[in-house]
């Protein structure tokens, strides 16, 4: 499973955990944060470099993707780019993500430093349940540097991070942040298979109206999708108490994948079943 925009993993934990033990889940963390490299610069240098990684892992075919918020953008061009190998892709789960299509997102080109620490506090807040104290007049006041200390201090504070990790630890995920919040993306082609969204009723009013009328927030121009709405919003659907009701409908729609999956002579699956 492909996180949303900074690549962090540890907001899917509870979903993971909802899933159960019977059900394989591996969660797909950006590069960059380590600060070893930058963070990929596109959508298709993302679902790449995954894509590589679970072939060297040797999981297996069918692969069933999925991602949220701009994960699932990335994880639709991984299977696109695993089906251009010839794998098989069992279904590829897009939890609370549009399709892309021009003119959306919001114009990030004036924020600075500060609106940005706002905007990944927020993200922080919502998808954690920590009480992230920031306030944005403090922030206003202080110095770039002083303020990347103001954030890890905050952090420090809920326990995500230490204090001695330091200034270079809060700007390398704020980078990616950024990195990841700026991106656009365009699919080469259509899915053979098969896209289960599952949407909340929230949504971006700076969406284009055919997006926001639109069940399948436009997927169903990029391949065969089925739609169902989940509690919660963007931000609370992969925390408690909806996070349940969202695992129950990813299984269901898991176990339905896997019925139209290949099978061997003995009437095995062939392989695969996990969610990546």
């Amino acid at each position: 499973c492909v996180p949303g925009a900074g690549g962090n993993v540890i907001y899917l934990h509870q979903l993971a955990r909802r899933l159960g033990r019977n059900q394989p889940f591996y969660g797909l963390q950006a590069v960059g944060l380590d600060g070893r490299i930058p963070p990929h610069k596109s959508v298709e240098e993302m679902a790449s470099h995954n894509v590589e990684v679970i072939e060297r892992a040797k999981y297996g075919p069918p692969y069933m993707l999925g991602g949220h918020s701009l994960g699932g953008w990335v994880a639709f061009e991984m299977a696109l780019q695993l089906e251009a190998r010839g794998h098989k892709v069992g279904a590829v789960v897009v939890l609370d993500t549009p399709a892309p299509e021009a003119g959306m997102g919001q114009d990030t080109s004036a924020w600075d430093q500060a609106r940005w620490i706002v905007e990944f506090s927020d993200r922080v807040r919502h998808l954690l349940r920590e009480d992230l104290q920031i306030d944005v007049q403090v922030l206003e006041d202080l110095s770039p540097d002083q303020q990347l200390a103001y954030l890890v201090t905050e952090l420090a504070r809920i326990h995500l991070l230490s204090s001695a990790e330091g200034l270079e630890e809060v700007e390398r995920i704020l980078q990616v942040f950024m990195a990841h919040s700026q991106l656009s993306y365009g699919p080469a082609s259509p899915l053979a298979a098969p896209i289960l969204l599952l949407r909340t009723e929230s949504h971006d009013p700076e969406w284009p109206q055919t997006i926001i009328d639109d069940r399948h927030w436009g997927w169903d121009a990029h391949g065969s999708v089925t739609s169902e709405i989940v509690p919660g919003t963007h931000l609370t659907m992969l925390a408690e108490p909806f996070v349940e009701e969202l695992a129950r409908r990813l299984s269901a729609g898991l176990a339905e994948a896997s019925v139209s999956a290949p099978r061997t002579a003995s009437g095995q699956l062939a392989s695969g079943g996990r969610m990546t």
